[in-house]
């Protein structure tokens, strides 16, 4: 009787020894009409029948797994790879897809960086935008001939008859060339290709593709890619006079480009199309050109003129500056220009994104014509100091505007309460004042201007002024004391926050 239990107890200690060599299970999971089984040894197994479920980027069930997968094993029977079911698994070297899988959604393999090669079935009939994108060690990925939708040529995949580039692996180092035929060049195709140096375009291709922007009130939130986004390496463009549209965010965060060439033919250029291209210095929008997109140049830091050619009859600009032809709307403002900027008087409207982020800009004047502000005209400044707005009455002021550093707004006199009282200038503004309040000032050096006690209990003294009027307002606006000496009493006045304007410059005090 012990003989009999001390041999099960070894068969029951074999097998647990044995499951713990093996491949043990590190998670199993459910999704859509498969099952996701990923082993100790960093194989990944997808089964089932049916199609995997899609996801977005933060709520994938084996996320928390996604640096220890190393071959993933797709089954007969599974039909579709879910929208970023992959995603990130950097540690990633093999895929087997197999024969009969049918479709591969959105960001399925999305910088999957250790994948150096991957073979397309002949049962794929969709790949999704950025399937691929970001995996920068992928040199080729190679479709199976007898595909009926896609093709490949040396690593580059293109629909079956080559008339549509879809991707190209974002591993490949160097020059390319498009073939002659191709019409169009898919949404993401050429997305974060990093060693992407030079591309030419041929006089066969109609457009560039894009993807759709969210410009949210913060900032411009990409839901996507466009078709040459983050080519880093790339340094200059040619855009044939056969290409009609520039899609979407084609060209954003393409920093190292510096030379753009936009051929006459293009009738329109994408929302963000070369947003955050802080090589270029200068751009010509060609006379064909009829659509602009909000925030085409959006954070192009380096650029200091957009010019218009003057038989166009959409747009002109003056100075890199750009309007509508009548110069009765501002379009965009280049955002490498430096110092202040005086608004022409016959503009009545401020385009969306029209200042946005041009960090060089250090005030600005809105002359009394302009009636209406698009949204986040004036978003995301760092350099702006003073805002001077002429018209008696409020612009409408749209969402996400101003974000100054001193947060002070000048208006007219007669104005300055119907300014307090707009529920969008006075939330966008914690200071507004008379403009007449900052005329006639003279210059002070604001580093070395200083003013103590603060707080204070009742007088304060100003260092440093070199002269210049001291005014002091409460924070209604409302000018309480006027001086020429550094010494202030606030003696008089209730506890509460003071306005020292002194020069060009505002400072607030404390009394208690």
């Amino acid at each position: 009787m012990r003989k009999k239990n001390f041999f099960g107890f070894c068969v029951a200690a074999t097998m647990l020894l044995g499951t713990g060599t093996a491949n043990a299970a590190t998670g199993s999971w459910t999704s859509g009409s498969t099952t996701v089984v990923l082993t100790d040894d960093g194989v990944c197994t997808v089964s089932g029948r049916g199609a995997m479920a899609n996801y977005g980027s933060d709520d994938v069930p084996w996320s928390a797994f996604r640096d220890a997968i190393r071959t993933l094993v797709i089954k007969e029977g599974v039909t579709s790879i879910g929208n970023y079911a992959f995603f990130n698994c950097r540690g990633l070297t093999s895929v087997t897809i197999p024969d009969y899988m049918t479709s591969i959604g959105n960001y399925a393999f999305g910088g999957c960086r250790g994948l150096t090669s991957l073979t397309i079935p002949d049962g794929v009939t969709s790949i999704g935008n950025y399937a691929f994108g970001g995996c920068s060690g992928l040199t080729a990925i190679n479709v199976d001939d007898a595909n009926a939708q896609y093709s490949s040529v040396e690593g580059v995949v293109y629909n079956k008859n080559k008339t549509a580039l879809v991707f190209y692996p974002a591993g490949k180092q160097g020059a390319f060339t498009i073939p002659t035929g191709v019409t169009s060049i898919g949404e993401t195709a050429f997305g974060g290709c990093s060693g992407l140096t030079s591309v030419t375009i041929p006089n066969s291709v109609t457009s560039i593709g894009g993807i759709a922007y969210d410009i949210t009130p913060e900032s411009v939130t990409v839901s996507g890619s466009g078709a040459f986004a983050e080519c880093s390496g790339l340094t200059s463009i040619t855009i044939p006079n056969s290409v009609t549209s520039i899609g979407n965010g084609a060209f954003v965060r393409c920093r190292g480009l510096t030379s753009v060439t936009i051929s006459d033919g293009v009738t329109s250029i994408g929302e963000s199309a070369f947003a955050e291209c802080s090589g270029l210095t200068s751009i010509t929008i060609p006379s064909s050109v009829t659509s602009i997109g909000e925030s085409a140049f959006f954070d192009c830091s380096g650029l200091t003129a957009i010019n218009v050619d003057v038989a166009n009859a959409q747009y002109s600009s003056v100075e890199g500056v750009v309007y509508n032809k009548n110069k009765t709307a501002l379009v965009c403002y280049s955002g490498g220009k430096q110092g202040a900027f005086t608004i022409p008087n016959s503009v009545t409207s401020i385009g969306s994104g029209a200042f946005a982020f041009c960090i060089g800009l250090t005030s600005v004047t809105i002359p009394n014509s302009v009636t209406s502000i698009g949204r986040g005209a004036f978003r995301g400044y760092s350099g702006l100091t003073s805002v001077f707005c002429l018209a008696a009455t409020p612009p409408t002021l749209d969402e996400a505007n101003f974000t100054v550093s001193t947060d002070t707004l000048y208006v007219p006199e007669r104005a300055l309460h119907a300014y307090k009282n707009n529920g969008d200038w006075s939330s966008a503004f914690d200071i507004i004042l008379p403009i007449e309040s900052a005329t006639s000032v003279k210059t002070v050096d604001a580093d070395k201007l200083h003013v103590y006690p603060n707080p204070t209990t009742g007088v304060v003294y100003v260092d440093n002024a070199n002269g210049a009027e001291v005014k002091v307002y409460n924070l209604n606006g409302a000018l309480l004391h006027r001086t020429r000496e550094s010494r202030v009493d606030l003696s008089g006045e209730p506890s509460g926050i003071y306005l020292l304007r002194v020069g060009g410059e505002t400072l607030k005090v404390v009394k208690k």
